[in-house]
């Protein structure tokens, strides 16, 4: 069951990505007004993915498994398996990116030279 904790955690990098490539977004996050609400969405997720990750690790035998994991409907499976990576995609090709900067080359003319030396 190990390779649940790594879809939520590949789930979470990725959403880390989304944010750091959207103009705006990592300054929208930063602001003081914002925080409690990220804290609060940070903490739900942390505590639901992890007792979703628990929950299927600690029920070793699949008689024993089948059904708490089908009173869930199969949330767990269904978000990290099915939706995120069909919203992450969505969000790769919908949001905006961040504009890379331009490198300013500094062109030497026949007069700098001569300067120079």
């Amino acid at each position: 069951m190990a390779w649940i904790s790594s879809w939520i955690f590949l789930a979470q990098e990725q959403l880390y990505s989304l944010i750091k490539r959207t103009p705006g977004a990592p300054e929208f996050f930063a602001q003081p007004f914002v925080r409690p609400f990220t804290w609060l969405f940070g903490r739900i997720m942390i505590n639901i993915s992890m007792a979703f990750g628990f929950f299927t690790f600690g029920l070793l035998k699949k008689e024993i498994w089948w059904a708490p994991v089908k009173s869930t409907y199969f949330w767990g499976y269904l978000f990290y398996f099915i939706f995120w990576p069909a919203l992450y995609q969505i969000l790769l090709r919908v949001l905006p990116r961040k504009g890379k900067t331009p490198v300013k080359h500094e062109t030497v003319t026949k007069e700098k030279e001569k300067k120079e030396l």
